[in-house]
């Protein structure tokens, strides 16, 4: 799975006391994601698509100071995703193939918790998400159907990223 995340920091600085070496930090971030490699549990069908997050919406609470070198976050994510190009085949064990073609979209939620480690500089993200993308009553571009193909998808899951994350604001070369 290809996952962009892209942050921009924005901290309060009024009436905090900036002698303070413990901080929590809110963060926004915007992002892009998509996977691939649809499978059917049923040798009857195969299903093709790739399924794309755009846009992802997320908020992140980082807590700075507490542990060294090092920065525990949680976070919430929400965004719309569409399957793309989604196909349902069947008929793969006959000579008779029929293609059904569908184009869902869904509302998805997710909730993370990650650590980051490293330096003002530049910091070494992993995360781990739990996200819910169900796509309830999938309308396909036929009306008469085989009972095989299925009537609503599930892509909720645990997902575990990896990612850097260089601060440009404060670097100088």
């Amino acid at each position: 799975m290809l996952y962009v995340d892209s942050t921009e920091t924005y901290t309060i600085e009024k009436g905090v006391d900036t002698t303070a070496t413990k901080w929590m930090i809110l963060e926004l971030a915007l992002g892009y994601s998509q996977f691939s490699a649809l499978k059917s549990n049923d040798r009857d069908f195969e299903l093709r698509g790739v399924a794309r997050e755009l846009p992802s919406v997320g908020s992140y609470l980082s807590f700075s100071g507490y542990i060294p070198f090092a920065t525990p976050f949680i976070g919430i994510q929400s965004g719309i995703i569409d399957i793309q190009n989604l196909q349902a085949i069947s008929g793969i064990q006959t000579s008779q193939v029929s293609v059904y073609s569908g184009a869902p979209k869904a509302l998805q939620m997710g909730a993370k918790v990650g650590l980051a480690v490293g330096s003002d500089r530049a910091l070494v993200r992993v995360e781990y998400a739990y996200h819910f993308r169900e796509f309830h009553s999938l309308q396909w571009g036929a009306s008469a159907m085989p009972t095989k193909i299925p009537r609503e998808l599930s892509f909720s899951g645990g997902t575990l990223s990896t990612g850097l994350q260089i601060n440009l604001r404060d670097f100088k070369p």
